[in-house]
């Protein structure tokens, strides 16, 4: 009897084992992670820095990290099932102890990968969560990681670069045509030569302006004015005059200014 319990005890752990290794081989088919500033269990952004804490474990270990309300890679807009969303959650229960695991799912929210539990027995909640999550990242062995990614992922970022190549063409050639019904050909000449035309992709509080080769030239961020941004980075604004958006930037011996179209 004793037989027969050790070898169902053992079979058990060897699936558990396999279980996990083909869940952790499954990461390396995403390009990214993207995670919260704040968890549900916590209330706020970045209590105890643990969303901080978290973004530089995974960057640590390899993997190419965002929050979900920085500026994102180019081609995970076009393609969000690049990336693993990640969550930090608690587990209930043990007395005075703090118990903490990650989560990765998919674009479609199907859970792809869960940790073993990290554990603390600190008092000081700050110290606690820490070690914590650090004993959770160590459980799965992240250190593992390498992106490998799916053929069928490859094939649709090829796709997805030539369709966003012809958008942007399509609607360099709209922009221009619209230009042509309110100034003559001549001008028409110098506008296409002299003025650049951008596209305005939405992000988190602003826009990211692209080129006609799906180039990022600048990215704008909201201010409480409409019509006004700032330009990320730079000394400079963006604004609506007489109906044109104009770029004007502050040099320190001089003020420039020009004007730019913009297809939002």
């Amino acid at each position: 009897m004793k037989n027969i319990l050790l070898l169902s005890l053992m079979l058990c752990i060897g699936f558990f084992s396999q279980s996990q290794n083909i869940n952790d081989s499954a990461l390396n088919n995403y390009k990214y992670v993207v995670l919260p500033l704040s968890y549900n269990f916590l209330k706020g952004e970045n209590v105890y820095r643990l969303n901080t804490l978290t973004k530089f474990l995974f960057k640590q270990n390899g993997f190419d990290a965002y929050f979900d309300k920085e500026e994102l890679p180019e081609d995970l807009f076009t393609n969000r099932c690049l990336a693993l969303y990640v969550d930090v959650e608690e587990v209930r229960g043990g007395f005075r102890k703090t118990k903490l695991h990650v989560t990765f799912k998919d674009c479609y929210g199907k859970l792809v990968f869960t940790s073993d539990e990290g554990t603390s027995n600190q008092n000081k909640h700050k110290e606690a969560h820490h070690e914590a999550l650090r004993n959770a990242f160590k459980t799965f062995e992240i250190k593992t990681y390498s992106y490998q990614p799916k053929s069928s992922d490859t094939k649709k970022q090829a796709s997805n670069a030539i369709k966003g190549t012809e958008i942007v063409a399509q609607q360099k050639e709209k922009t221009i045509e619209k230009v042509t019904k309110t100034i003559d050909t001549k001008e028409v000449l110098s506008l296409k030569t002299a003025v650049k035309i951008y596209t305005a992709i939405e992000i988190i509080n602003g826009y990211q302006l692209i080129n006609a080769n799906l180039e990022t030239v600048m990215v704008l961020l909201k201010t409480s004015a409409n019509n006004i941004y700032l330009v990320k980075d730079k000394n400079a604004i963006v604004f609506k005059e007489d109906g044109k958006w104009i770029y004007s930037e502050n040099l320190e011996t001089s003020i420039t200014k020009r004007p730019i179209l913009i297809n939002f």
